[in-house]
């Protein structure tokens, strides 16, 4: 089960439910009422895609890499 993050640019990320759970009690709290099948868009204000591609591969990896203002997995 996959979740969308869109950032306030209208770019965004599918990242695993479950991955997204573990980490942010915020998005726990916000999936609970969601009812199975219903569409997980997360729209996140002053946010921009590129910060959210960023968080998407330390949430599958598990790991990344700061070179200036580059970020590696």
């Amino acid at each position: 089960m996959m979740a969308r993050l869109q950032g306030e640019d209208g770019l965004g990320v599918s990242v695993p439910v479950s991955l997204l759970v573990a980490d942010s009690l915020l998005a726990r709290q916000v999936l609970r009422g969601h009812e199975a099948g219903q569409e997980r868009l997360l729209t996140l204000a002053q946010v921009e895609g590129d910060t959210l591609r960023h968080y998407s591969q330390i949430l599958c990896t598990g790991s990344t890499v700061m070179t200036g203002d580059r970020c590696l997995t």
